[in-house]
């Protein structure tokens, strides 16, 4: 099997292993003593998705993939008492993440998120630091629009160009990104 497949393969039992963590009802009759027996009970499960994880990892050093799923299971393993023993772990494997790839925005909400959920971090300075991966993400996302309404005018679908400029204008009035991309659509129509 190719290194691809076996990689690919890795991966997807990972993912199968957290997909059939159970976290249980959050009923309101629930005592929080039961919630956590309950999520203490699927430990065996978390901790063989961290084994293959680590093991893929040296392998695949620095994988982001493997990295995220490790701390996807590590943050979710709690004991019966209700303490995360493997949450400053899975916060590590976040920041190796951030460390070489300091852009991805996927892995940066779900340290905050993370950080957040289990109060690690101060609100402020969670809100302040969401509120620079919310920018990142709108640049990207404006810069995302704007080659789609150039690719649309150069390849002569202007009503969907401008279809697709009118609808994000209206929640970004004042982006140049996007009027650039609109003159650069429309100079593209016949009779321009």
């Amino acid at each position: 099997m190719s290194e691809l497949k076996d990689f690919i393969k890795l991966t997807e039992e990972i993912e199968s292993i957290l997909d059939s963590y159970d976290p249980g009802e959050l009923a309101p009759d629930k005592i929080i003593g039961e919630i956590f027996k309950e999520r203490a009970k699927q430990r065996p499960i978390l901790e063989k998705a961290v084994q293959l994880a680590t093991a893929g990892l040296e392998k695949y050093p620095f994988n982001a993939a493997l990295l995220r799923m490790r701390a996807a299971a590590r943050c979710r393993i709690v004991t019966p008492e209700g303490e995360f023993p493997e949450l400053e772990l899975a916060e590590q494997d976040l920041r190796t993440i951030l460390e070489f790839d300091p852009d991805n925005l996927k892995t940066g909400f779900e340290l905050l998120d993370m950080l957040f959920t289990f109060s690690g971090m101060e609100n402020k300075d969670v809100a302040e630091v969401a509120q620079k991966f919310a920018t990142m993400a709108e640049e990207l996302l404006l810069h995302n629009l704007a080659l789609q309404i150039r690719a649309l005018g150069y390849g002569h679908e202007h009503s969907s160009a401008e279809e697709v400029y009118n609808q994000w204008i209206k929640l970004f009035p004042d982006s140049d990104v996007l009027k650039s991309a609109k003159a650069d659509s429309d100079s593209m129509k016949p009779d321009q």
